[in-house]
């Protein structure tokens, strides 16, 4: 069995990357108690979206599709509650401000992430020489938009030491964008500024749900593009 496992994920990461015909809603409740072959399937039907959005994203946001030269998808744990994958500038994504992509048993999710201290230091900055300039972008954003606060848990080994970068998120707070005023922007800053691990995301807040018709079939990739085109302003704002 193992030896078999090892070739799926082989078929998993050399297979075509530019075929892509839709989630079934089998692919969505693989998460989380589905079988690991079926995961690996989910992992490469969303690489393979995440490759084809990339090209799409020429007719949406050009100065996008030149920058967000690295995509991948992350490793599959045994208990895997989600697929994840990313566009991203930088080769290590967790470094920089990126685009992130989740499939879990609720649908597919994109959303513009930061879960580093460099990135997460860099946008505390940034609002901290122009709040009023932040408010007006996460305003301006459509009305879907959430923001999401998590801290960020290291998952300890059998000797009792954290593992490498191996986290358990656990969200603390949730704001919709239209909503967002100078209060919770002061408990976002106390909390970013406060935890040692953290993250923030800000994504739409409806899920493309499994049993969407979207989903079955390839037009959720200008979709999603479209997606990416809306987060544009707080995307360039967190990296300033």
């Amino acid at each position: 069995m193992k030896s078999s496992l090892r070739g799926i994920k082989l078929r998993i990461l050399k297979g075509s990357i530019m075929s892509f015909s839709g989630f079934s809603k089998e692919d969505f409740l693989a998460f989380p108690k589905g079988s690991r072959g079926r995961k690996l399937e989910v992992k490469q039907k969303l690489y393979n979206l995440i490759e084809l959005v990339s090209e799409k994203l020429e007719n949406y946001a050009p100065e996008l599709h030149k920058q967000l030269m690295y995509k991948g998808v992350g490793n599959l744990r045994k208990d895997a509650g989600n697929c994840w994958g990313y566009l991203s500038k930088a080769k290590s994504q967790s470094n920089s401000v990126h685009f992130n992509f989740i499939v879990n048993d609720e649908g597919l999710s994109v959303g513009v992430q930061l879960e580093r201290p460099w990135p997460i230091r860099s946008l505390i900055s940034n609002i901290n020489e122009d709040m009023s300039g932040f408010l007006k972008t996460l305003r301006s954003l459509e009305e879907n938009i959430i923001v999401d606060i998590h801290k960020r848990i290291p998952i300890l080994g059998k000797n009792g030491e954290p593992l490498p970068r191996r986290f358990k998120w656990e969200r603390l707070c949730r704001f919709q964008s239209k909503f967002f005023d100078r209060y919770a922007l002061d408990y976002l800053l106390n909390e970013l500024e406060r935890l040692e691990y953290s993250a923030i995301s800000f994504h739409w807040q409806y899920y493309w749900t499994y049993d969407m018709d979207l989903l079955s079939s390839g037009d959720i990739i200008d979709d999603v593009a479209r997606e990416i085109e809306h987060l544009l302003p707080i995307y360039a704002f967190a990296r300033r």
